[in-house]
Order: C-alpha cells, then structure tokens, then sequence
C-alpha cells in the first residue's frame, strides 16, 4: 500500500506534457539506487542471485543477437546523453 502524497502538498504532474530536466534526473538516480540494490545484495549475498544464473540469454546465438540490440541502443543513448549535455552546458 503507498502513501496518498496529496495531503502533503504533492501533485501529480501533467503526464501529456512530460517532466522537465530537474525531475528527470532526479528520478534517474533513484532507479539508479533501486538498481545498485541488487549490486549490495549480491555483495552480501552472493547466492540470493543464484536463480538469475540461467535465462533465455544463455544460448550464445540469443546472447549475440541481443548484445548487437543493445550495443545499438547503448550508442543511441549516449548520444541523447551528449546533445542533452550540450544543451544545458
């Protein structure tokens, strides 16, 4: 169950306009904490990431496909990144 926010003050943004910068990045980072969750997890638990050992990406002709995919989107990325950069530089 979560907290209704409204009676603290907090409204939700227009979701047809978007978020401008300031709440794009703070959002990032904290999907980027969420993730390095599993990071600390695994450091003091190695075994608690034993499931995910196994997947569709252990076939080495998937893992090929799905590294050319992602190399891709990882280039995309860093150029948004870039241009993004420029702009408020």
């Amino acid at each position: 169950m979560l907290e209704d926010l409204c009676a603290e003050g907090f409204k939700m943004a227009d979701r047809r306009q978007g978020l401008d910068l300031a709440h794009c990045l703070l959002i990032m980072r904290q999907v980027a904490m969420f993730h390095a969750a599993s990071v600390v997890l695994h450091d003091k638990d190695p075994q608690s990431m034993a499931i995910y050992d196994q997947s569709f990406l252990s076939d080495p002709a998937i893992r090929e496909v799905f590294r050319n995919i992602i190399s891709g989107m990882y280039y995309r990325s860093q150029v948004s990144l870039l241009t993004v950069d420029n702009q408020i530089s």
